[in-house]
């Protein structure tokens, strides 16, 4: 007798700890929702070019710049920083080091906010920075030093980096705009 009130025991606490466990998991759901929060901020995503960040929109495919290894709008329904545009700005950009201008192409074939063509830059979306137009490139550029090819090129006692556009000393955050004369030297 004793042994049939233990498994009928056992078979108690068995059925209270899995009703325990089913009302944990619906209460919390219940009470909260199980849809995402409408203004949650969407999870950053990390990219090489801009084909990794195309956005699938109920409007069709949304192009989104990638800058910094991340996609700059991660959600059909964030703000668009950079929006593309299928007709390009272009600006006039020359990069030279220690007197030896360097060829500008694109660093991932995959780009398509940014495209180099013999001394020119093309940009299909406003406000790109010259930093951001020199990632494209493969470089790095920061208000005192130019990487390329993993070699940098800092501001010293007797060599300067300058950031030129259209004639005046800007920093490399500025937004290039349609017809700017740019150039960055360093050591001449």
């Amino acid at each position: 007798m004793k042994e049939k009130q233990k498994a009928l025991l056992r078979k108690f606490f068995l059925l209270t700890f899995l009703a325990l466990i089913v009302i944990g998991f619906s209460v919390p759901t219940f009470f909260l929702g199980n849809t995402p929060q409408e203004n949650s901020p969407a999870e950053p995503n990390i990219c090489q070019s801009d084909a990794d960040c195309y956005l699938l929109c109920d409007s069709g495919p949304v192009a989104v710049l990638c800058s910094q290894n991340l996609c700059q709008q991660n959600a059909c329904n964030e703000f668009s920083p950079y929006p593309y545009s299928a007709e390009a700005k272009q600006a006039t950009m020359r990069v030279v080091v220690a007197g030896k201008e360097i060829l500008l192409k694109n660093a991932h074939e995959k780009d398509f906010f940014v495209a180099f063509f013999e001394g020119s830059v093309q940009l299909f979306s406003s406000g790109i920075s010259l930093q951001q137009i020199a990632e494209k490139a493969g470089m790095l550029l920061t208000q005192d030093c130019l990487t390329v090819n993993g070699t940098a090129y800092c501001t010293k006692d007797d060599k300067e980096l300058l950031i030129i556009v259209n004639n005046a000393e800007v920093a490399p955050l500025y937004p290039v705009k349609e017809g700017d004369v740019i150039k960055i030297s360093y050591g001449e």
